[in-house]
């Protein structure tokens, strides 16, 4: 939704929404996968991180608003910080085996999957 707005020329109200979704990041730096009357959701979905990151990238790629950037560095870095702690879950000893190797590397199934 941010890149269309942006390509629209909405620089503001993504400069806002960032602002504001930013907020909800739990400390572990977590980004919930929704926020709604009741608050945020902590659904074990593990995009947010990554949309946040790349919604942060996209608005500065529009604007160079570096200001804005820096505002927002905590955030990005305690997201990527929380992808590599989930990431870090499959680096373990158990998944260069043969069953698991596949897997080795990349983060945990979210709680969308249905399948490991």
């Amino acid at each position: 939704m941010a890149a269309t707005l942006l390509r629209a020329g909405c620089t503001e109200e993504v400069r806002d929404y960032l602002r504001w979704y930013g907020r909800h990041q739990a400390p572990d730096g977590t980004i919930p996968c929704c926020v709604d009357s009741n608050g945020p959701d902590w659904l074990a979905e593990y995009d947010s991180q990554g949309e946040f990151i790349y919604a942060v990238m996209e608005y500065f790629r529009f604007t160079g608003d570096r200001v804005f950037l820096s505002e927002m560095w905590p955030v990005v870095a305690r997201s990527v910080d929380r992808i590599e702690a989930l990431r870090s879950q499959r680096l373990t000893a158990e998944f260069p085996t043969p069953e698991k190797r596949a897997y080795y590397g990349l983060l945990p199934e979210s709680a969308n999957t249905g399948t490991r």
